[in-house]
């Protein structure tokens, strides 16, 4: 049985990546995809191990064009976790950090195009001659035995000032002849004519590179960072200079899609430095196309919104990220994760990098993995006490609880992922059994939506929560009208009624509606806890909200929700 395959070839001079996985010896799938930088070329389906295997995938066979070994080139890197023990079903974060080092002989090899605004703004104050004298000085920190250069100037339109060349020479007699400032900005049409001449004559093997400058802004922005998408689609890596302060700074990173690649210069002067650190850093690429390929072990699943791709990842598949390059900096990739299986293990079934060794070689090098230790979790269904006196009084009814959660875009990222993880902690102390207490799921953001209503399926409940994706806006009442739906629309059991609202945000708009849910809740023997998540929450409001009063609990951080869930789940077993 082999590992997926995945080797360069070219169609039409363009770089694209061939990934080709047997997971049968009667059955194959061929996928042909041009990878995006950054970002996963596929989640590809990948053998599962067997009952009396180990989930160890075997070595890869050897092939002309992928190689185990050493070569010219080491690559360093391991897979740590945090933490290293963990609960079962709660956060786990696995990061695989890699550093290159490869002799000066066999570092990368780059065929640059510099592109110069010459647009009538930069005519203003000097910029276009210090523009002018600052790719000189870059053109002498390049070594012209690795590297090649091209020269575009544009305006309203952008023509090719000097082709791709190793010499200097021309390129400085290009750079002199570009002419005045004059005329608008069209920043995409340039960045698609350097695509299209790094595509027809750039070298195989080379990294395609765009260094823009510019002191404007393109009236059609969306054609500007589409044209930059489709040159990072295909291999480009992009640089952009923004000078002065008429430049679109935000645009202009957004068209790197690399917050590191993109450099302000408020004045003229700003110029030499910034395009030394340019050419410092790709002097410094070490190795080209790399490959991070990772299995996934049983029971793993990512969390959503905390890793590329933010999609659920199919069981049995290879989650497989690329990079251009990698230079002597270390390059760190993050996700979070949740398992569902104790015990020590190691997240990754089977980890490993692929990229092109300074020869020119497909080279395949397995990672270190992560061990991690993960425990069952202890059902205690009382944690902290909850009246004024320190005493709980177990309830004599069962509970039917809504659980509605703020999905606004402040909760990206790991505050989703521990708000969901605490909901789930709160699910998992419920009793679920026949006749017993039974939970619903609202998420909302400018809107509310019920995600799953009221349920004893343990499993259905852990689906709605992470299913859950953010949206804009913060609108409270329309959470809490819809959680009160959810519980009062039902009367086949008499439990009690308890709504769970988590907000890290305020609702500056419609705020006597909040007030209106919150009567007719109290009308209705409704009972609300309300979670106030950091500094933001508007903690003055949820205290109003919880009623009967004294159920306003406070998260710090992200950390805290789990504790938080199950101290909430605790009072919910309270009279």
């Amino acid at each position: 049985m082999q590992l997926p395959l995945f080797d360069e070839t070219h169609f039409n001079g363009k770089r694209v990546v061939l990934g080709l996985a047997i997971v049968a010896a009667t059955a194959g799938l061929f996928v042909l995809r041009t990878a995006r930088e950054g970002a996963p070329i596929a989640a590809q389906p990948a053998p599962s191990p067997t009952a009396t295997s180990t989930p160890y995938l075997p070595e890869p066979t050897a092939t002309p064009t992928v190689t185990s070994g050493e070569g010219q080139c080491t690559i360093q890197g391991r897979q740590s976790a945090a933490p290293q023990r963990v609960e079962r079903w709660q956060p786990l974060r696995l990061s695989v950090s890699l550093t290159a080092d490869c002799p000066a002989e066999a570092r990368a090899r780059t065929d640059i195009f510099l592109l110069i605004d010459g647009s009538s703004s930069m005519g203003e104050g000097g910029k276009h001659e210090a523009a002018r004298a600052a790719v000189e000085q870059f053109l002498v920190e390049i070594d012209f035995t690795r590297h090649r250069v091209g020269l575009i100037a544009f305006s309203d339109t952008p023509w090719v000032a000097q082709p791709l060349t190793d010499r200097s020479d021309r390129l400085s007699s290009a750079l002199s002849e570009t002419g005045q400032p004059s005329g608008g900005t069209n920043i995409g049409a340039a960045i698609r004519m350097a695509q299209r001449e790094i595509d027809q004559t750039g070298r195989r093997g080379a990294v395609g590179v765009v260094v823009l400058l510019t002191d404007g802004r393109q009236s059609s922005e969306d054609a500007m960072l589409q044209a930059a998408a489709d040159a990072r689609a295909a291999g480009i890596v992009l640089f952009a200079i923004g000078l002065g302060v008429d430049a679109a700074r935000e645009s202009l990173r957004r068209l790197t899609d690399d917050p590191e690649r993109y450099y302000d210069a408020p004045t003229k002067d700003d110029l030499a430095a910034i395009y030394e650190q340019i050419a410092s850093l790709i002097r410094e690429m070490q190795v080209t196309d790399l490959q991070l390929i990772e299995l996934p072990a049983p029971g793993v699943e990512q969390l959503p919104g905390t890793g590329v791709p933010n999609d659920p990842i199919p069981r049995g598949a290879l989650l497989t990220q690329r990079r251009t390059f990698l230079a002597a900096e270390p390059v760190t990739w993050t996700r979070q994760v949740r398992i569902a299986r104790t015990g020590s293990l190691t997240p990754s079934a089977d980890l490993w990098i692929e990229f092109a060794d300074g020869d020119g070689t497909r080279r395949r090098q397995r990672v270190d993995r992560a061990i991690v230790e993960v425990y069952a979790p202890t059902i205690r269904h009382i944690h902290l006490p909850f009246t004024v006196n320190n005493w709980c009084f177990p309830a004599t009814r069962h509970a039917d609880v809504a659980l509605v959660l703020d999905a606004s875009n402040s909760m990206t990222g790991d505050k989703l992922a521990q708000a969901v993880a605490g909901a789930e902690a709160f699910v998992e102390l419920l009793q679920l059994a026949p006749r017993g207490d039974r939970a619903a799921v609202v998420n909302y953001d400018a809107s509310a939506r019920l995600a799953q209503p009221l349920t004893r399926d343990a499993a259905a409940l852990r689906r709605a929560l992470r299913g859950i994706t953010v949206g804009s806006g913060t609108r409270i009442d329309a959470g809490l009208r819809v959680g009160l739906d959810a519980l009062t629309g039902d009367r086949g059991d008499d439990n009690r009624k308890v709504i769970v609202l988590l907000t890290d945000g305020q609702q500056r708009e419609a705020r006597a509606e909040i007030y209106a849910a919150v009567a007719r809740a109290k009308a209705q023997g409704v009972i609300l806890h309300a979670v106030a998540l950091g500094d933001n929450a508007d903690r003055a409001l949820l205290e109003s909200v919880a009623q009967p009063p004294g159920r306003l609990w406070v998260a710090r951080t992200a950390a805290d929700l789990v504790a938080i869930y199950r101290s909430v789940a605790g009072a919910v077993g309270c009279r």
